[in-house]
């Protein structure tokens, strides 16, 4: 019998679970988010099972035509430059959950998270006649896509730094 052990270097950049915010309606500033809402707002609201959950779209259905919504959080880049040299290894991960707009035709809901710089996109994609996840990278070149059945699913996006081509 044969135990390997290797030694593994990890460290915490960055979380948020909610579960610190009031329920109700979420704006820009807190928790240094910045909130942009045309058509919809962004709540924080408390999902069985699952704690406080930041959740748009679901709030106003359906919703009005042409609503859009946005939020993002500064300093990850300042986190992630200062990192313990050697851990390469982006682990991002959350829970996701979107209606089934099947008799809904009008509806396209859209989600999704992305690293504007690097051209990496994940996103779910939810309307009346297809629902699915997907991912795209344009380095290296990258795209997986898969059904989607609206039941919440967690998601672990993974993306390793090579410091040699800094890419």
């Amino acid at each position: 019998q044969l135990i390997l052990v290797v030694p593994l270097n990890a460290q915490v950049l960055w979380i948020e679970d909610f579960e610190t915010y009031n329920t109700g309606t979420f704006t820009t500033g807190q928790g240094g988010w910045n909130v942009i809402t045309y058509g919809c707002d962004m709540q924080i609201s408390t999902e069985p099972g699952k704690g406080k959950v930041l959740a748009w779209g679901w709030n106003q259905f359906p919703a009005p035509t042409g609503n859009t919504s946005s939020c993002s959080i500064k300093g990850l880049t300042s986190l992630w430059n200062n990192r313990t040299a050697g851990n390469n290894v982006l682990k991002l991960e959350f829970d996701f959950y979107s209606k089934d707009f099947t008799n809904a035709p009008g509806e396209v809901f859209q989600t999704g998270i992305g690293f504007d710089l690097s051209g990496v996109v994940f996103r779910c994609f939810i309307k009346a006649n297809e629902s699915y996840v997907d991912s795209s990278a344009t380095y290296p070149m990258l795209y997986y896509k898969t059904a989607y059945n609206h039941t919440w699913i967690n998601v672990e996006v993974y993306m390793e730094y090579d410091a040699g081509t800094n890419t």
